[in-house]
């Protein structure tokens, strides 16, 4: 969240990062509904947002076995 709203980055198919600005719904527990901004499939980063730049490249982590379903997404500084 920033002083424009909430975003997240989604992970582009060349491997860039795009901001994207989400609406949020309900919580619960560490889950949060996004309601508008993200569709089905996309990859957005989970993990390592600081290093995060719109436009800039990521590397992505393969989740691990008993993981959670979403993609784990590492941001990197390339």
């Amino acid at each position: 969240m920033s002083a424009n709203g909430s975003y997240v980055y989604v992970i582009k198919p060349d491997s860039t990062a795009e901001q994207r600005p989400v609406s949020l719904g309900q919580r619960q527990g560490d889950l949060i509904v996004v309601e508008k901004g993200v569709q089905a499939g996309e990859r957005i980063v989970t993990n390592g947002q600081l290093g995060v730049t719109p436009g800039g490249k990521v590397v992505v982590d393969q989740p691990r076995e008993g993981s959670s379903p979403a993609t784990a997404v590492n941001g990197s500084k390339s």
